[in-house]
C-alpha cells in the first residue's frame, strides 16, 4: 500500500494548532476503535490519509497480522459519525469514503425500511428513524463537500 503524502502518527500536523489537536484526537479514536475488536491482531503503525478536524478523517491502519488470511491494511474512518474499518481493497481515501458512504446508506435504508439489520455493516448507533436522517445528511455532507476535495 502506498503511504506516500499520509502523514504518520503521531506527528500528525493539521492546518492549525486547533486542527492538529482535533486530528491527534481522531487518531487516538481511530486506534481505539480498531483495537477494541477482538480480532484485531495488533497495530503496527497508523496513517492519517484525510482528515477535516472534528468532522471526519480517514486513517490506514497497518496491522501486523498473525496469520496469512489476515489483512495487513485497514481503512479506518472517524470523526462526527458511527467509526467504521474496511478492507483495504481501495486503493485511496476517495474510494474508501465512497466504500463507508455506501455501507452507511445501506444501513440508513435497513432502519428507515424496518428490515433486519443483520445483513449490513454494524454501525454503533440506535437504528431509529430520527438517527437514521442525522446519519443521512452527514453522508450526504461526505458525498457533495468532502468527497470531491479527494477526487
Amino acid at each position: 500500500m502506498n503511504t506516500a503524502g499520509f502523514q504518520l502518527a503521531p506527528n500528525i500536523k493539521g492546518d492549525s494548532d486547533e486542527d492538529t489537536e482535533l486530528l491527534l484526537s481522531m487518531a487516538d479514536d481511530a486506534r481505539a476503535y480498531l483495537q477494541g475488536m477482538k480480532w484485531c491482531p495488533g497495530l503496527m503503525r497508523l496513517y492519517l490519509a484525510f482528515g477535516v478536524g472534528g468532522v471526519v478523517a480517514i486513517f490506514l491502519a497497518e496491522l501486523d497480522p498473525k496469520s496469512e488470511h489476515q489483512d495487513r491494511f485497514l481503512w479506518i474512518v472517524v470523526g462526527d459519525l458511527p467509526s467504521a474499518y474496511l478492507v483495504a481493497d481501495s486503493a485511496t481515501p476517495g474510494e474508501a469514503l465512497e466504500t463507508y458512504c455506501a455501507l452507511m446508506a445501506d444501513w440508513i435504508e435497513a432502519v428507515e425500511q424496518g428490515r433486519s439489520l443483520d445483513e449490513v455493516f454494524p454501525v454503533a448507533a440506535n437504528p431509529t428513524a430520527e438517527v437514521a436522517a442525522q446519519l443521512r445528511r452527514r453522508v450526504d455532507f461526505l458525498k457533495e463537500c468532502i468527497r470531491p476535495s479527494l477526487a
